[in-house]
């Protein structure tokens, strides 16, 4: 959360001020949200052709890491999603201040009423609101790049959501062919490990799979 917004402006903050108060504001976003990015879009568990000739331990390893990755994204996506709702809220309160000042000059301001012609009365309006004008382009500057934050980080939910899937759809093959006679637990290869040790890779197994073979989180 950056602790500048636009929403600090104050009335008399000058043009300039704006522009850099906003670049501020969105280097602040940067130094949060892309290491979060490149975080999650590094977050990557291959599918294995075999798993039964990977292993039961490797295998489930290799679906807690899914599962904990998916996780730790949906919360990086609650973050983003709040972000983006108050980008989107700033950059309707920006522009809704912008054309309600902008009528109240064209009715009350006598500079604005002298002159002659809707058009040059318009023009005259909107050069008394140049700070205005400024607040309501970096509103839909931050808006755009946090947007871009939020479409990078559900495209790594979907990947990883898609993983998860992959390995689940695995499980369950795993679990019929075991009903079936096809495999058992015990034919999976656990190299050089102690008959306690793959007792405990069938045991964990068998919970994620549950008696009815009905695999879930």
């Amino acid at each position: 959360m950056t602790t500048e917004t636009l929403d600090m402006m104050i009335a008399g903050t000058a043009p300039t001020e704006v522009r850099v108060v906003a670049e501020r504001v969105l280097r602040k976003l940067d130094e949060r949200y892309k290491p979060i990015i490149e975080e999650s879009m590094d977050l990557f568990t291959d599918i294995p052709e075999d798993p039964i000739a990977l292993g039961l331990s490797q295998f489930n390893l290799r679906l807690s890491r899914a599962r904990s990755d998916a996780n730790k994204v949906s919360q990086y996506m609650i973050l983003i999603t709040a972000e983006k709702s108050r980008a989107r809220e700033r950059v309707k309160d920006a522009k809704t201040a912008y054309e309600e000042k902008l009528q109240l000059l064209l009715v009350h301001d006598p500079d604005i009423k002298a002159v002659a012609g809707q058009q040059r009365q318009l023009a005259i309006a909107k050069s008394k609101l140049i700070k205005e004008s400024h607040i309501c382009d970096y509103a839909d500057k931050i808006y755009i790049r946090i947007s871009g934050y939020y479409d990078a980080l559900k495209l790594a939910q979907g990947n990883l959501d898609d993983t998860k899937r992959d390995l689940m759809s695995q499980l369950a093959v795993i679990k019929r062919q075991i009903e079936m006679g096809e495999a058992s637990s015990r034919q999976f290869p656990v190299e050089q490990v102690p008959d306690t040790k793959l007792k405990q890779a069938e045991r964990e197994v068998d919970e994620t799979l549950g008696p009815a073979g009905v695999v879930s989180f």
